[in-house]
Order: C-alpha cells, then sequence, then structure tokens
C-alpha cells in the first residue's frame, strides 16, 4: 500500500488508507493481467525514497516466467532472503471518485479538496484473485463503479469489492460519463511503460526529481544518481 497518494512521476496512486473508496475501472481484467510483471521490493533511500518502492525483475519475459537472464534483485535475493523480495504485482488504471486534490507546498503535502481523477492501483495477487471473481459475477469490470473496502493493516489487511447499488438496492450496469470519458482520454497513464525492462546498468538507480506544485515529479534532474548500489563488486569491477 503506498503511503499517500501524492503524484509519483506525474502519477496519482490510488489507496485506501480505512473505510471505503469508490472507484471505477477503465480497463477490462484481460488488460489489467497483461500489465502485471514480476518486481523487486526495494529498500527505502533516502532522501530521494522514504519508503519502499518496486525495480523491474530482469528475469522474466512477458508471461512472467523466469529466462535465466541476470538480474540484480534477483542475486541480492539469493544472497539474503530478506532483500528484494521478488512479487508478482499488476497495475490497474482506474477513475477514483473524490480523490483528495493534493500539493506539495515547503516540503509538506497539503490536501486542496476532493474531485474525480485518473489514478493508478497497485495491485497484488490476493485483490487480483478478488478482481477475477467480481469479473466471473459481474462479466465486465469496467460496467459499474465499485466501493472497495479495506480491513485490517499489515499482514492483516484484507479487501472487499461490491458494485455500487442504486436508490432501489439494484446492482446494474451504468454507462460512463462524459465527464469520465473526458478524464480517461485526458488522464490514463502508460502502463506498458512501468513494464518495460530497462539495461542492468541502470537497474536500481534513484534519479532526484524537481517537485511541483502539485506535488507531481518532474523530468530527473542533473543530480541523479550514476551507479546502482544493487550491482555486484565483481561486475562493477570487469
Amino acid at each position: 500500500e503506498r503511503k499517500a497518494a501524492v503524484g509519483s512521476g506525474g502519477k496519482l496512486w490510488f489507496s485506501v488508507k480505512s473505510g471505503e473508496e469508490q472507484i471505477r475501472f477503465v480497463e477490462k481484467l484481460s488488460k489489467i493481467e497483461e500489465n502485471s510483471a514480476y518486481f523487486h521490493e526495494m529498500p527505502p533511500q533516502p532522501p530521494a525514497k522514504k519508503f519502499t518502492w518496486f525495480e523491474i525483475c530482469l528475469d522474466q519475459d512477458d508471461d512472467g516466467a523466469r529466462i535465466g537472464a541476470d538480474c540484480p534483485g534477483c542475486e541480492a535475493n539469493r544472497d539474503d532472503y530478506t532483500v528484494c523480495r521478488r512479487k508478482f504485482i499488476g497495475f490497474a488504471n482506474i477513475i477514483w471518485r473524490n480523490a483528495p486534490v493534493r500539493k506539495i507546498e515547503n516540503g509538506k503535502v497539503k490536501e486542496e479538496g476532493k474531485k474525480d481523477q485518473v489514478a493508478l492501483w497497485e495491485i497484488k495477487p490476493t485483490v487480483q484473485d478478488l478482481l477475477t471473481d467480481k469479473e466471473l459475477t459481474y462479466k465486465d469490470l469496467t460496467s459499474r463503479d465499485f466501493i472497495v473496502r479495506r480491513r485490517g493493516t499489515g499482514f492483516d489487511t484484507t479487501y472487499s469489492l461490491e458494485p455500487v447499488a442504486d436508490e432501489n438496492g439494484d446492482v446494474k450496469a451504468v454507462p460512463l460519463t462524459d465527464e469520465d470519458k473526458a478524464l480517461i482520454a485526458e488522464g490514463i497513464n502508460d502502463i506498458p511503460a512501468m513494464l518495460a525492462s530497462k539495461p542492468i546498468e541502470e537497474w536500481g538507480i534513484l534519479k532526484s526529481r524537481k517537485k511541483d506544485d502539485d506535488g507531481s515529479s518532474s523530468a530527473p534532474t542533473s543530480g541523479a544518481a550514476s551507479d546502482s548500489p544493487f550491482l555486484r563488486r565483481n561486475r562493477q569491477e570487469s
């Protein structure tokens, strides 16, 4: 779960800290499954990253099967199973109803109201199973709004997903509004670009980014890191 729904690389990340949130899936389940891959859970690297983050695993094909490729994350995990754990993660574009509008001012996050926004949902395997169940029941995740509820914390966290009912308690498919279509057209995230492999020399490198007034991140600055701390010493010296 992301710690805050503040833009990262220009993206708004969906989160349910407690209670419930209303969303609309933008892509069908088949597309969400396609937009999945194995990632390594990376340790915090202040000040660029205060929380754990994920780096794409280099040892996988388009279906997630290992191909025997060199991957610094896999190497680090073989040395210590608690480091760079490998996890299967999917990503879904959604419309987040009444999402918080947050800006960063003087290094602090400030909320300035709420509005419907396109966001990215980082979906772990347990939630993917939940989506599959709902797809079987309602045939198309994009056909209506859903309520996402979160219970518990840490490893005891569970989610539920139920369709929004009308004033009569009926659950029916509801077409996208013109406003929804405009949001999608303007703010859809390029998930395949997030799943792309990268040169091994760039793996695990955090680049410094300038924070814009709305909390999103602009292009990397000249102070970007030049060496990955996860490459083995013998590779660096070769």
